[in-house]
Parts: structure tokens; sequence; C-alpha cells
């Protein structure tokens, strides 16, 4: 199975193969949002989003959140285990569930294939999607299109990403450099990057409370550079 599928992802959900769905990851990029948003209610979206507890944790801050995202199950698991009641909807070539509750909308689709929503959100929280597009310049162009075609003037990304070389590990989170993310999103668009954090090695293994003899799906010790890069983003 590609990974590029739905398929691909729905198994591992299946599975309870869903290393990505981290606490750790989750709790980073709240932090970071926490030192930069304004107090007002913000339009967020969260693309290729999983069941990441942060679509919550916005929610109950008072934001209005929508995530994109095309494995069903994790929408439904998002749901179950947060014991959220929700709604589902069929609606052309996307399924919206949508909490009872809370303001948080999930679009079950495809997310290259989507563009309702340009020009509707104030924050676009990347937390490592780009890490599940393949490592071809066509196929992150056109993400990086749709990504800023949803953003208001002077709407924000924040972008969480894994820097190392992808040859040495050549599988998800694929690996994306900071020179692709300026290509990507570049200065005919958006003011330069800002770095907000920067993860090494070691930080990182303590964070994910990993080890070197532990048997894992991305040995990050291994790899001759790494670092985990959280990066703001400002569309002029």
């Amino acid at each position: 199975m590609t990974t590029l599928s739905p398929n691909f992802w729905n198994y591992q959900y299946k599975e309870g193969k869903d290393e990505w769905t981290s606490t750790t990851v989750d709790g980073t990029i709240l932090k970071n949002f926490e030192h930069l948003h304004e107090a007002s209610k913000l339009n967020i979206l969260l693309p290729m989003c999983g069941k990441t507890g942060l679509l919550l944790s916005l929610a109950d801050k008072g934001h209005k959140v929508v995530g994109i995202e095309w494995a069903e199950l994790a929408i439904v698991q998002f749901f179950e285990e947060h014991g959220l009641a929700y709604v589902k909807k069929e609606d052309k070539d996307v399924t919206v569930y949508s909490a009872k509750n809370k303001d948080i909308t999930l679009y079950c689709c495809d997310i290259l294939l989507f563009n309702r929503l340009a020009g509707s959100f104030d924050l676009v929280i990347d937390h490592g999607s780009i890490g599940c597009v393949e490592c071809k310049q066509e196929k992150r162009s056109s993400y990086a299109k749709i990504i800023t075609s949803f953003l208001k003037p002077g709407g924000r990304i924040i972008f969480s990403f894994f820097d190392y070389i992808h040859s040495e590990h050549p599988s998800i989170p694929y690996a994306v450099t900071e020179d692709e993310v300026r290509l990507m999103y570049s200065e005919d668009s958006f003011k330069p990057l800002t770095l907000l954090q920067e993860i090494d090695v070691k930080e990182a293994m303590e964070l994910f409370s990993v080890k070197e003899e532990d048997d894992v799906h991305f040995p990050l010790w291994e790899l001759s550079r790494y670092s985990w890069k959280i990066v703001l983003l400002t569309k002029k």
C-alpha cells in the first residue's frame, strides 16, 4: 500500500500503529502556539489532522477548529476516545463530522483535492503533516499551494517537521529541510520564516522517552543529521 492512500492510513489506525499520535508533539506545538497567539478567537486549520488531541485543546481555548483527514477511522477514533458526540453528513465528495458541543469540524477527504475553505483561516498548524507528503517537489508544491490558499492575508502557519537526510530513512515521517520550506512558501507570498524551536537528537530522545536499544520505527539516533524544527510563516 502506498502511504499516499486512505487505505494505508486506515490500516495503521486499525492496528494501533499510529505512533505519530503523540501527546509530546501536541504539547510542544501547543506551547509555541500559546506563546504566539492573540487572545481573540481564531479560525484554525489542522491539515492531515489524524486524531491529534490538539483539535480538542484548541477548541477548549475558544477557537474554531477545522481538521482535514482522509483516514475516516482516525476521525471516528478521535470523537470516541474523547467522548464527544458528533453529527456525520455526506456532502458530495467529502464526509463532514461536526462535534455537537465543541467548535470542531472534521472533513474526511483528500486535502490536495479540497479547496472549498479557501481564504478562511487565521492560522494553519502543520503538526508534521508535511512529513506524510512524498519527497517530490511537485507533490510538496501542490500541498503548499493548497495550504496557502486556505490562509487569510496576514494568516500564519506553525510548521513542525523533522530535518534529516531522507535517504537514511526513506519512510514516514519523511524528511523536510528548511530550504524546502523556503522553496514551498516563497518570499513572494510569505515573510521570511522565524525559527520558534529546534530540538536535537538528545532532547528528542528525552522528550519521547526512547533509548538506543529500543526497537522503534524511527531510530533518529542512527541518522547522521537530525533536528525537529518548529517554524512560523506569515502570509503577506
